[in-house]
């Protein structure tokens, strides 16, 4: 059995060193700050409950159950309400729900007449012949499915899921799935039916997508990793240099002054991380593509208010703003409407973002003048008035990484690092996806074999 060490004690970090322990493996994980969990942050105070980072994992595949389970957390995961499933976004500076049918596509006042048949028409639009074979996500929509459609649906989907710029993020890195549809069937419609049409002919189920979390927030799970690693996880240890021995070991000197020798190191912090590493003896420089993924810096903001303080029902997930309306959060999602025991009773959670590459500029405001722009932006939306009983403010300067075009070329630099440095691997949300089951998916999926 090998000996593996792992810089990072994000979710995939600690999932990942919990499935080598599982095999056998000797594992020493190496986290720079005091707690362990990377992005994920619960903060519970009196009867409010903030996430910091992410709010939920919706999993796509069993590998998130398997997960919870090996911790010993099943009895306590939590399924979201019904009402969840239910989705707004602005147009005309209120929110507006977001069709659940083909019914509901119809009558919905989100897009004109004019835009619904252009979506309508989608499946009979070829693609030119000129267009780039890694194109803008804006440019796939645009012409796909047209611009109504680009500015009141992917717009504000992207500023919820990347906190990204559609011109910039890449269609095939960005949502590969998506344009595998096109890709195969020349369609996204077309796609989406012939999908199904396999999944019948093969006789296989859809995995039911679930969105999950935990009664005192997701930093259950990250505990209960911790809990599980042990002495094998090391808080306050940042990683100071990594030297490639002339054995093909990697010799790892933290920031605490200890010396520890591993037959593989797999980096599984932040790629801007890899800037405070110093590499030797490597093929190749593993620290360089830190330069080359852009971050979109988002601040989390979680309020809380009575019920009579806001006007809408928040009867749903969240809404989402498109960038062409005239309000500067990205979104707000609704906790107590998701997930039980995020608020007091009679009492209502809102966690708004804010920033992005859409508005960078405003995560450089300070507290107050923050406050005044989200407030102002919740008494349009939500209809809130009145000061917040609770209110917990992150700031990430660095929060997401942005599958941008060219992104292709970054991941193929990874590729050669780990070819010609064998025994070391990146893993991470700038690697395999920036969805927490993504990450999940990879750390207990891993193989050691497989990567040899």
């Amino acid at each position: 059995m090998a000996f593996f060490g792992i810089a990072g004690g994000g979710i995939t970090g600690l999932t990942l060193a919990l499935n080598l322990q599982r095999k056998g493996h000797r594992v020493l994980v190496w986290e720079q700050s005091d707690q362990a969990g990377g992005a994920i942050r619960s903060h519970r105070e009196g009867g409010w409950l903030a996430e910091s980072g992410p709010n939920s994992i919706q999993d796509s595949d069993e590998s998130v159950s398997q997960v919870v389970e090996a911790v010993g957390l099943s009895d306590r995961m939590l399924e979201a309400s019904t009402q969840a499933k239910r989705r707004y976004i602005v147009r005309g500076s209120r929110p507006v729900r977001v069709p659940e049918s083909a019914l509901d596509a119809v009558r919905t006042p989100l897009f004109s007449w004019g835009a619904k048949l252009g979506v309508a028409a989608e499946p009979f639009r070829s693609r030119p012949e000129d267009t780039p074979e890694d194109e803008s996500l804006a440019s796939f929509v645009r012409r796909r499915l047209g611009q109504e459609f680009l500015d009141y649906t992917i717009n504000p989907m992207v500023g919820g899921i990347y906190a990204g710029n559609p011109e910039k993020l890449s269609v095939g890195h960005a949502f590969p799935k998506v344009k595998a549809l096109e890709d195969e069937f020349g369609s996204l419609i077309r796609g989406a039916v012939g999908r199904m049409r396999e999944r019948r002919k093969s006789g296989r189920k859809a995995y039911k997508k679930r969105v999950l979390s935990f009664p005192d927030g997701l930093g259950e799970l990250t505990g209960a990793l911790a809990g599980r690693l042990g002495t094998s996880l090391q808080l306050n240890t940042g990683v100071l240099s990594v030297n490639r021995t002339a054995e093909g070991g990697y010799s790892i000197e933290t920031r605490t002054g200890k010396t520890c020798v591993v037959d593989r190191f797999i980096y599984a912090g932040t790629a801007h991380g890899l800037e405070k590493i110093h590499f030797s003896g490597f093929t190749g420089d593993p620290a360089g593509i830190a330069s080359k993924i852009t971050y979109a810096p988002v601040h989390s903001v979680t309020l809380g208010f009575s019920r009579e303080q806001v006007e809408h029902p928040v009867d749903g997930f969240g809404v989402l703003v498109p960038e062409v309306e005239p309000i500067r959060i990205l979104g707000c999602l609704f906790p107590s409407s998701i997930f039980p025991g995020r608020s007091p009773e009679n009492g209502v959670t809102l966690t708004v973002f804010i920033g992005g590459m859409r508005r960078p500029e405003l995560t450089k405001l300070d507290d107050d003048d923050l406050m005044r722009v989200i407030r102002g932006d919740l008494r349009t939306l939500l209809g809130v008035t009145g000061d917040p009983a609770f209110t917990r403010i992150h700031r990430w300067a660095k929060a997401i990484p942005q599958y941008e075009v060219g992104y292709g070329d970054i991941l193929s630099y990874m590729d050669e690092i780990e070819r010609g440095n064998p025994g070391f691997e990146y893993a991470g949300n700038y690697k395999t996806g920036i969805s927490l089951d993504a990450c999940i998916r990879y750390g207990w999926s891993y193989n050691p074999d497989d990567q040899l």
